[in-house]
C-alpha cells in the first residue's frame, strides 16, 4: 500500500474511532442512574415589594435523581427557604408556603433521551422541557427551556435558560399573600415570583457518597419536624 494511502486510511479509520467512541460516551450518559449534588445544587425564588424592590432567596435543601429511563424527580423542602432575615423566612413559611401543611415542592419530569445524545459532540444542549410540579396541594405543568451540560465524565448540569415566572393564585397563594402583606405593615407585593435553577447530578463513583449525604440530611429532618 502507497505511503499517502496508508497514512489516509489510518486518519480515516481514528475518525470513525472517535466517533464510535463519542457514541458509546453518550450512549452510557443517557443510560445512567444520575443523583443530585446537594452541595452544587441550587433553587432561586426573586420577589418583588413596594417600587421596584427586588428579593433573590433560595431553598437550602434540594434532593432528587435521574433514572436510565430519563425519568427525573426533584424535591424541595419548603422549610429550608432562606430570605436572608429570620423573621421574613417565618412569615414566608408559615404565612404564604403554609409548610406545616404542605412541607415540599414536587417537580417530576421525563428527559428527552434523544437530545441527550447530541452531548457526544456537544459540550451543552439546549431544549423545551416539560415538567409537572405538585406544591401547595395544586399540580400544574410548565415547559421550559433548559440548558443541560456535561461538566465531566461523571457530572451534568441542568440548569434555566431563563426564569419561569409563576404567578401566586397559580399554586393558590393569593391568601397566604395577603396575610403576608398584612404581617408586614400592608406594603404591596407583586403576585408572582420568577424561579431559577441550577442543578448538578452525579453518578459513577460520586454516587455512593451524595446518596449517603442524602439520607443524612432526610434523617436529620425528620427529627427537626418530629421536634
Amino acid at each position: 500500500m502507497p505511503a499517502t494511502n496508508a497514512r489516509v486510511f489510518l486518519v480515516v479509520a481514528l475518525l470513525a474511532a472517535a466517533a464510535g467512541m463519542g457514541g458509546a460516551n453518550a450512549q452510557d450518559v443517557v443510560n445512567r442512574d444520575w443523583v443530585l449534588d446537594p452541595g452544587r445544587s441550587h433553587v432561586y425564588m426573586e420577589t418583588e415589594k413596594l417600587e421596584k424592590v427586588i428579593e433573590k432567596k433560595a431553598f437550602a435543601r434540594v434532593e432528587g435523581k435521574v433514572d436510565q429511563d430519563g425519568q427525573a424527580s426533584i424535591k424541595i423542602d419548603l422549610a429550608s427557604l432562606d430570605t436572608g432575615t429570620d423573621i421574613r423566612n417565618v412569615r414566608m413559611r408559615f404565612l404564604l408556603f403554609e409548610t406545616y401543611k404542605f412541607p415540599n415542592a414536587l417537580i417530576t419530569a421525563k428527559l428527552d433521551k434523544s437530545r441527550l445524545r447530541d452531548l457526544a459532540t456537544k459540550s451543552s444542549v439546549t431544549y423545551p422541557l416539560t415538567m409537572k410540579v405538585e406544591m401547595h396541594g395544586v399540580s400544574h405543568e410548565f415547559t421550559t427551556d433548559v440548558s443541560v451540560t456535561r461538566a465531566g465524565d461523571d457530572t451534568v448540569t441542568v440548569a434555566t435558560v431563563k426564569p419561569i415566572v409563576v404567578g401566586a393564585e397559580t399554586f393558590g397563594f393569593g391568601g397566604g399573600l395577603a396575610k403576608l402583606s398584612d404581617a408586614m405593615g400592608g406594603i404591596n407585593i407583586v403576585p408572582s415570583a420568577a424561579i431559577t435553577f441550577d442543578l448538578t447530578f452525579a453518578s459513577g463513583d460520586l454516587k455512593p457518597a451524595l446518596e449517603a449525604v442524602q439520607a443524612q440530611r432526610n434523617k436529620d429532618s425528620a427529627e427537626q419536624q418530629t421536634k
